[in-house]
């Protein structure tokens, strides 16, 4: 059973599964819109555009975070890391 808290996906046993599943969607294309507009923009451009876009889905209910699980994590790292280069 899912529960929707304030655009956080919560399941019965707290492993925010489905919850990093649609983080990434959604990170995955903001990286595609940042990666898009590089050519075109300076680089403190992509910096604002990195904070615009990408960091405040990262930011955002991260105070669940403890409750995932190493895998999850791993995987918002690799997409996070990915933004910043």
């Amino acid at each position: 059973m899912f529960i929707k808290f304030l655009g956080i996906e919560l399941d019965s046993i707290r492993t925010l599964k489905e919850h990093f599943k649609i983080l990434i969607k959604k990170i995955n294309i903001n990286l595609m819109v940042i990666r898009a507009l590089s050519p075109y923009v300076y680089q403190k451009a992509m910096i604002v555009f990195y904070y615009l876009f990408f960091y405040p889905h990262l930011v955002y209910g991260v105070e669940f975070w403890g409750h995932a699980t190493d895998r999850s994590l791993q995987e918002i790292n690799l997409t996070k890391e990915k933004a910043s280069r």
